[in-house]
């Protein structure tokens, strides 16, 4: 009980305190995101240069160039998304798509007679194609896995505490749509595996908040609409302080490594704190991040 009061006072008042390889980490996690974003700003900029030369030399009468181009320029639109929502990976994931794309179709509008290159290289796009689909999915499971378990059990925690027959009946049919995603990840029917997760994710926050409801107390970080600095922190920052209260709930003090994680998370958020005060609110927003993955998986080890 001490720990949880602790914790929760740490979100209501910002408590804050650190220690010099805590620090150290979290300068690196802000540097690495740093460098993370400059080279994927680079490769959208190299990107926009290949696009713009390939609309220039495509013969319009090549329909399979043109085609390519088109799916590159979707992936590089998809690219910008995933950037303006922060989602780093993604976006790099994408802009390398794109630009593989751009390639084949000015390698298809230059040897539009020559049917073995453009079998090749149709091939092989179809190949690569099926390759990413399947890596990006597998990368949103992972994703939407993790947060979902994450708030099952922060809603089982509460229910023992709370009982509340409604949000019990949305966190049974959390559990049933997870164990079905599982089953069909297993089978390999990923779609429907992310449509369950996305279902199951919905339930369980709708849990959690019902729950919070009945104390006067509501916890929610919906993603902004808007992709402005000061939004994305205002985002950052209430996404942080749920997830150090979802830790308040299963962190406690008889594991030592979900409590090593969890101080290094409540470390990372306190350089946030400073990072705002001096009005480095880009840093701030790397560092809220570097903070919600620790704690995150402090949350995940206490559950082991």
């Amino acid at each position: 009980m001490p720990r949880i009061l602790a914790l929760i006072l740490f979100v209501a008042l910002s408590l804050s305190w650190t220690t010099a390889p805590v620090v150290a980490a979290a300068e690196e996690s802000a540097s690495a995101n740093a460098r993370t974003i400059k080279t994927l700003e680079q490769k959208m900029k190299t990107n926009a240069a290949f696009l713009k030369a390939a609309a220039q030399v495509i013969d319009a009468g090549g329909k399979e160039a043109a085609s390519f181009l088109r799916m590159a320029e979707m992936a590089a639109g998809e690219a910008e998304v995933h950037y303006r929502k922060g989602e780093y990976e993604f976006a790099l994931e994408d802009i390398s798509e794109s630009t593989h794309l751009v390639i084949s179709a000015i390698i298809l509008s230059k040897n539009q007679q020559d049917g073995t290159i453009r079998d090749v290289v149709i091939k092989e796009e179809l190949v690569l194609k099926e390759k990413r689909e399947i890596e990006k999915k597998e990368a949103m499971i992972r994703k939407s896995v993790d947060e979902v378990e994450i708030f099952i059990r922060t809603a089982e925690k509460l229910l023992a505490r709370n009982a509340n027959d409604s949000a019990g009946e949305k966190l049974k049919e959390t559990k049933a749509l997870y164990d079905s995603a599982k089953r069909d990840v297993a089978e390999g029917r990923m779609d429907n595996a992310l449509d369950e997760l996305g279902k199951a994710y919905r339930l369980a926050t709708a849990a959690v908040k019902e729950i919070k409801r009945s104390q006067n107390d509501i916890i929610t970080f919906p993603k902004p609409a808007v992709t402005d600095e000061a939004a994305m922190l205002a985002y950052e920052l209430n996404k942080n302080n749920s997830y150090v209260y979802f830790a308040a709930q299963v962190v406690t003090g008889g594991k030592k490594e979900p409590s090593r994680l969890l101080d290094d998370g409540m470390a990372l958020k306190d350089e946030a704190a400073s990072a705002i005060e001096k009005g480095d609110n880009g840093k701030a927003i790397e560092l809220l991040k570097a903070s919600t993955e620790t704690i995150i998986r402090a949350i995940k080890a206490a559950s082991e």
